[in-house]
């Protein structure tokens, strides 16, 4: 059975990992990102198990001891020759546009990176926005309110509210 019985795998991180042997994986149909860096692939011969994996559009290989057998450029050529369908390699369009972010998507296209572009500055946004909508939160009644207007625990609750006996490190105080 082993890691080709995974039948719907998508993503495979194995950084840092020791891997030697990438045969098993030619077995996933489904494989779209492999990451492989830092492992102990040492030739192409190694690599082009991958070629089998139709979907296989991003991999990683870099710190691999075949990383220092040649050029970066024969490499890329060597990679690309016989794995014919990726588009990214270590971070790179083999095609020489965009980058891949996380789960190899290109950074400057994926929906939900919204108009930025940038992976950072929307996990930023997303944070803020979490932020003020868990600070702004009354627990008591569920209504939003000011995040100046903090709740005080010491007070009884209003009339027909059930009292709130709840910790305040339930309560979003930040």
């Amino acid at each position: 059975d082993g890691i080709g019985s995974i039948g719907q795998l998508k993503e495979l991180y194995l950084a840092y990992n020791e891997v030697v042997d990438v045969s098993p994986l030619s077995m996933i149909d489904t494989l779209q990102l492999v990451d492989l860096e830092s492992n102990n692939i040492e030739t192409l011969d190694q690599v082009e198990f991958l070629c089998m994996c139709p979907s296989l559009s991003a991999l990683n290989i870099d710190g691999n001891p075949l990383c220092n057998t040649m050029s970066p450029q024969e490499l890329r050529e060597g990679i690309q020759r016989i794995i014919p369908q990726l588009k990214f390699l270590d971070d790179s369009s083999l095609s020489g546009k965009g980058s891949v972010g996380a789960g190899g998507l290109s950074m400057s296209s994926h929906r939900l990176l919204g108009n930025t572009g940038s992976l950072l500055s929307e996990m930023q946004a997303v944070s803020l926005s979490l932020k003020d909508t868990i600070s702004g939160v009354d627990r008591t009644t569920g209504a939003i309110r000011p995040t100046s207007a903090a709740s005080d625990r010491s007070s009884s609750p209003g009339p027909g509210a059930a009292p709130d006996h709840s910790s305040t490190l339930t309560h979003g105080m930040v």
